[in-house]
């Protein structure tokens, strides 16, 4: 191999993780030179007697003499020692809706994973298997650019606790991680994926519930896992009656806020023709 002294710079060296071989793409240690045009090959110069061997640096698109036309991109050294196959494309996290099981609902909480993008407010709602990726630096998803972080969210018990305490986890996650605008993300919605605790012998002594009609509610009722408030100390397979709550602002609770009388108390019921099951 023959370059004028004008072309090439001799006797330059590396320590590694600047260059690597054109042929395997395997870092290189050692003595090199250049030449004018950007070439790089092994040995302390061309004239030193050894078969020099082409080097480039990662990343660097190599162009053949002769063939303008033909271009090739080599892996990244990275790419090398992390064993990336340097097609394949990686993913960014993906929105995932979450699964919620009996189970979740007996326990009373559930964990909700989220990631929000780094250099915008942009949240993303995911399972923990992207969430696992992203806190693994798993080279097959995009995790430079996403924060990952989850929170335990309840979901049954007494509707106004449930409401107050994922407000203020909300707001605890915000100020510990800073992410701004996450509630609003969650628009506000601290009751979502809430279920009713089924609960019976209930009682009420007036103005927190009333009929269809309208009619102020005393007495004895239960709620329904799935429809609610209903008239009776326990569900019953006849029709009964449902109940609504007399201010539409005011949670009602699972748990008697009332001690309910003994039977042989005189208790008067608000009945009327607006049946349910």
């Amino acid at each position: 191999m023959y370059f004028p002294k004008s072309q090439v710079v001799i006797n330059l060296f590396t320590n590694g993780e600047e260059l690597i071989y054109f042929s395997s793409g395997l870092d290189y240690k050692g003595y090199y030179f250049k030449t004018s045009n950007n070439k790089y090959f092994t040995g302390k110069s061309p004239n030193n007697g050894i078969n020099n061997e082409l080097l480039l640096k990662p990343q660097q698109i190599f162009k053949e003499d002769g063939d303008p036309k033909f271009t090739q991109t080599l892996p990244s050294y990275y790419n090398i020692i992390k064993k990336i196959n340097p097609d394949f494309v990686r993913q960014p996290p993906l929105y995932s809706y979450p699964l919620i099981t009996p189970q979740d609902y007996k326990n009373g909480v559930f964990t909700r994973y989220f990631c929000k993008k780094t250099n915008e407010i942009l949240y993303i709602e995911i399972n923990k298997k992207t969430y696992d990726k992203l806190i693994n630096k798993d080279p097959k998803i995009i995790y430079q650019l996403y924060q990952p972080f989850k929170m335990v969210w309840q979901i049954s018990g007494s509707k106004e606790q449930v409401f107050n305490t994922n407000k203020n986890v909300t707001k605890y996650m915000i100020d510990k991680f800073l992410l701004p605008s996450f509630n609003q993300f969650l628009k506000e919605d601290y009751l979502k994926f809430y279920k009713l605790s089924e609960s019976s012998n209930l009682y009420t002594a007036g103005n927190e519930f009333k009929t269809k009609n309208g009619i102020n509610y005393v007495g004895f009722y239960h709620i329904h896992i799935n429809k609610g408030p209903m008239v009776g100390k326990t569900h019953i397979e006849k029709p009964h009656e449902y109940l609504y709550p007399i201010d539409k602002t005011t949670v009602f609770t699972t748990q008697p806020t009332y001690n309910a009388p003994s039977p042989s108390s005189n208790v008067t019921t608000t009945q009327s023709n607006n049946s349910g099951y």
